[in-house]
């Protein structure tokens, strides 16, 4: 049933139903799930299929059977789930604040766009960052203290079990039951802990879902705006050869641009890694599962920016590209110190382009 439903309700607030007006969904399933009248209301439903349309009343009963002779597929769930997002409270209030950048700086579109993800990108996401980087950097600079005791405890461990006071089977949980107690005493009163790192990711993540949902309602979904007019100033308001913001680039020129963007931003972040790790340690076997893992994300989305409106991916791409920007800036210690991160015992220079250059040639 790919009918769209162009709804009309207009029901008293003690039918206790779900007031809609001018909606438009392609989903029968989201259409059941926002609307459930009663018998005594009446709904106006046009159908349209194949270029032709006809208006039927159907009163709360018969839409109600007429909605649920089926269950929904995994594909309509989807939708819903998408939609159930575009219409929350952060992805309207994230709407209105590009519609205002937009109509307060006088830019074209595409612009407005670059503008607001850099200034959002500055002013609610870099600080998250700055406090990732101050955690990452008090880990590290606690982390030879935890160190030095675990090879002490390791060491007396190993004498006890030579003399027999302590089975050889024993000795791994013992050392690590010492090991935690002390990490965790280090960890209090450095006032840090490793899942103060994870801060940034669910804010960043969620961030990003409210920003590309926000986008997505104004290329493709005029429906849930509170002005649908403003969705036709994107068919014209892109530049260059993106001049249609609603539909997926057509040359996959943005495509290649995201790709560039988000690839640079890993490299970035794994470098820094390398410059801030000790010489004696090694990468553990999660970060390198996790760099595995981002450059499998990364080739997931870049298929879907080549289906995905052209003022979305102008996002994503931007947005890389802040990020990647934003690293090399906390690479200066001087910035650093202005963010308020610790410094460390090596604190490492700026970045190092021709090792960022070797690293991105040995991946190919």
């Amino acid at each position: 049933m790919s009918f769209r439903y162009f709804v009309k309700l207009s029901l008293a607030h003690n039918y206790n139903c779900f007031s809609v007006s001018g909606l438009q969904t392609r989903s029968v399933h989201y259409l059941s799930l926002k609307c459930n009248p009663s018998t005594a209301g009446v709904l106006s439903v046009r159908k349209r299929q194949s270029g032709a349309g006809c208006i039927q009343q159907l009163n709360g009963s018969q839409l109600t059977n007429s909605l649920t002779i089926r269950h929904a597929s995994f594909g309509e769930r989807l939708t819903s789930i998408s939609e159930s997002i575009a219409l929350s409270w952060p992805v309207q209030k994230c709407t209105d604040s590009l519609i205002w950048v937009h109509e307060a700086s006088g830019l074209p579109w595409w612009l407005s766009i670059i503008v607001s993800t850099v200034v959002f990108r500055s002013v609610i996401v870099f600080p998250f960052m700055c406090y990732d980087r101050r955690i990452m950097h008090k880990l590290i600079n606690v982390g030879p203290e935890i160190t030095s005791y675990t090879d002490k405890v390791a060491e007396e461990l190993k004498k006890l079990v030579q003399s027999g006071q302590l089975k050889k089977e024993k000795f791994r949980a013992t050392l690590f039951r010492a090991y935690k107690k002390k990490s965790t005493q280090i960890y209090l009163d450095n006032n840090v802990h490793p899942g103060q790192r994870v801060v940034l990711i669910f804010f960043q993540f969620p961030f990003w879902i409210t920003m590309s949902s926000s986008l997505n309602n104004l290329c493709v979904r005029p429906y849930f705006l509170n002005d649908p007019l403003v969705h036709n100033q994107f068919f014209t308001g892109g530049a260059a050869w993106f001049k249609d913001l609603t539909i997926a680039d057509p040359y996959y020129v943005m495509p290649i641009l995201f790709f560039v963007s988000i690839f640079s931003s890993i490299k970035f972040t794994e470098l820094i890694k390398n410059q801030n790790r000790p010489v004696n340690v090694t990468e553990t076997k999660f970060e390198r599962y996790f760099m595995y893992f981002l450059k499998g994300w990364l080739l997931v989305l870049l298929g879907l920016s080549t289906v995905t409106p052209s003022g979305c991916v102008l996002y994503w791409a931007t947005s890389a590209a802040c990020g990647t920007l934003h690293h090399y800036l906390l690479s200066f210690p001087k910035v650093r110190r202005i963010c308020r991160i610790p410094a460390l015992k090596n604190d490492p220079k700026p970045l190092d382009w021709k090792r960022l250059i070797a690293s991105i040639d040995k991946s190919k």
